[in-house]
């Protein structure tokens, strides 16, 4: 039902930047019918609202990097990415995506490749999400930025995830994320995951998101 109504997209293009090797400035949209970026809602719709990214990289078999936009406090969704490319092109347009929602928390996953996270930092970027993590020599409780999805931490986030498919399925607007999230399966083990063939990108960036 949720396909059959769901919106199609106010923007998809991408972003444009000057860069100087060494920060981001006059970061602006682009329209492009074929770009990999797709906006549901613009910033400050409504005013005074704050945005969350979740992000996941290519990797255990999958070519796509992804990020979902949420809003923070209505877990509405109102942009997504996904698209094939390098680390450092990918990293940027997480970046540019940020800025543009109002310094938005990112969050990615820290799994496979670190290099966006590690990015983010040295650009400068300022609202990463943080875990604790325990210096085994030291003893000492640190911080370290992305998520760390593990035994622990999967199926908190899927389970969520889950519960928000299954009763708020009208703050999904993105087509091709509810599409591949109704492919989503339970294997023999009893494990959520894409059936083989497949990815599940979009299901862990959204998750992370949530």
């Amino acid at each position: 039902e949720r396909l059959d109504k769901i919106p199609k997209p106010l923007r998809v293009g991408y972003f444009l930047y000057d860069y100087d090797g060494m920060n981001i400035t006059n970061i602006r949209w682009h329209d492009d019918r074929n770009g990999f970026i797709r906006i549901y809602q613009v910033p400050n719709v409504p005013e005074h609202t704050n945005y969350c990214i979740g992000g996941d990289t290519a990797g255990e078999g999958s070519d796509y990097f992804t990020a979902h936009v949420l809003d923070a406090r209505t877990g509405i969704h109102v942009a997504a990415l996904k698209n094939q490319f390098d680390p450092d092109l990918y990293t940027k347009q997480v970046y540019c995506l940020g800025k543009w929602y109002k310094d938005a928390l990112i969050a990615i996953e820290a799994n496979f490749d670190s290099y966006p996270i590690r990015e983010l930092q040295r650009l400068g970027y300022s609202n990463q999400y943080a875990r604790e993590q325990l210096d085994s020599y030291t003893g000492k409780m640190d911080k370290k930025f992305g998520f760390r999805t593990t035994t622990l931490t999967r199926p908190t986030i899927i389970s969520n995830l889950i519960q928000i498919v299954r009763e708020h399925t009208d703050t999904i607007n993105d087509k091709d994320t509810l599409e591949e999230l109704l492919t989503i399966v339970r294997n023999e083990k009893g494990r959520i995951e894409a059936p083989e063939g497949s990815h599940d990108d979009n299901m862990m960036g959204l998750a992370i998101a949530h």
